[in-house]
């Protein structure tokens, strides 16, 4: 069950580094999936994921239930619906996809104005 669990750390961590850089994937749900993975088959690659401070910075406000800063709220939500409303262009006449769309973008941003803020702190 170790190696297997290794194995999934080592591919969600593959697909969330990827998704810093493509903006469709979901970073932060695999880099906590990683950790999950990994605090049950390798100790230091969860320390490692817990100390470097790019990744650390996504998982960060759901492991220690810090608050998100404003400007990182306002990037994710410019970024979110920016890539939404191209990969709507994408699928034209497809309304059920661009709905589709639609609900995640919905979702996914009243979740992160869910998330505490800084100035709640």
């Amino acid at each position: 069950m170790r190696i297997l669990f290794r194995f999934l750390g080592f591919f969600c961590l593959l697909v969330a580094v990827l998704g810093i850089f493509l903006p469709l994937i979901p970073t932060t749900p695999l880099l906590l999936a990683a950790l999950y993975f990994f605090s049950r088959s390798s100790e230091r690659m969860e320390r490692f994921i817990k100390s470097n401070q790019l990744l650390n910075s996504y998982v960060e406000p759901y492991l220690y239930q810090k608050p998100v800063q404003q400007h990182i709220r306002i990037r994710t939500l410019i970024i979110l619906w920016g890539t939404l409303f191209i990969s709507s262009l994408f699928v034209g006449a497809e309304s059920w996809v661009v709905f589709v769309l639609l609900a995640v973008g919905i979702g996914v941003t009243l979740h992160i104005l869910m998330l505490k803020s800084s100035f709640e702190s």
